[in-house]
């Protein structure tokens, strides 16, 4: 059958994938598990290296990795995953606040609620994110219709939507230009220097006569380690932010409460505005706005 080899009287598979026996007991291996249900207690959670279909719902609770892309028919009610390359959900996606979803290339679905999602690529989202911390290395796009409420979004090429916060709701913020990569490895030096501070303090602040040799030998160390991460985070700093071009385009209203953060530099957006563009002023280091065309 498909993907086998036979070799001194044994069969092999060629590729990872699903084994298959037809009805005419042929054997294949499928590059693409096709899983005709739901996801839960029946299928358990799912690992596969390649591609996977679901055509049914992802139960809350259980966890789906895969190697390739991922396409749900249904609603993605999930709480971790992992798709190395694409993961298009035809429905939306809902988290119960905890939900991870990680994905290596781009993400597509028509709502997001409840979740923290992260995308290499870009993310297209056709209704609205609510209740959520989105991450992308691209751009957000939700095109015409698309609301955000109440959720915290980094995305490193832009964000276009069509409305942004809702009134009586808690505020979004929008930080754009920058890689959350880069940032996440810049807040973890940060955390393991000042680590090493403390322990430096402590260390020195002990009497003289109980700073043995080791204990003076451990203190120049650390003091070594420490500036070396200083001048680690000041490089990490300075090289953070990419793209002080990229811009928040809102073709509906963005109302008030609401903060924008381009390259570092935030706003607060103190009264309702309808069809505008966010940009970083590079001369005055502040974000200014534009109407859209």
């Amino acid at each position: 059958g498909r993907n086998t080899k036979e070799y001194e009287g044994h069969l092999y598979s060629v590729i990872s994938g699903t084994f298959e026996v037809s009805e005419t007991r042929e054997i294949n291996i499928n590059d693409v598990l096709h899983v005709e249900g739901n996801v839960d207690y029946s299928t358990g959670n799912i690992t596969f290296g390649k591609d996977v279909i679901i055509e049914g719902v992802v139960k809350d609770g259980f966890k789906v990795a895969v190697g390739g892309s991922l396409y749900c028919k249904s609603n993605l009610d999930a709480s971790d995953v992992i798709c190395r390359k694409d993961l298009i959900a035809e429905q939306g996606i809902i988290g119960r606040g905890l939900a991870i979803i990680r994905v290596g290339g781009k993400l597509e679905t028509k709502f997001i609620e409840n979740c923290h999602v992260e995308s290499q690529t870009g993310i297209k989202v056709e209704k609205n994110i609510m209740n959520s911390q989105i991450f992308t290395l691209g751009h957000l796009n939700l095109g015409e219709k698309g609301s955000i409420v109440s959720s915290h979004i980094f995305s490193e090429l832009g964000v276009t939507a069509h409305s942004i916060g809702k009134p009586g709701s808690p505020s979004s913020e929008i930080s754009i230009g920058f890689s959350f990569i880069e940032k996440r490895s810049l807040e973890s030096t940060i955390q393991r220097v000042d680590v090493l501070k403390e322990k430096f303090r402590k260390l020195n602040n002990i009497p003289d006569y109980r700073k043995t040799d080791s204990k003076l030998k451990l203190l120049e160390q650390i003091e070594a380690v420490v500036k070396k991460g200083e001048e680690e985070i000041d490089l990490k700093r300075k090289n953070l932010y990419h793209f002080p071009d990229v811009t928040v385009n809102v073709t509906g209203t963005i109302y008030s409460g609401n903060i924008i953060t381009i390259c570092g530099v935030s706003h607060s957006v103190t009264s309702d505005i309808s069809r505008i563009k966010f940009f970083l002023d590079k001369e005055t280091h502040r974000i200014e706005t534009t109407p859209l065309v």
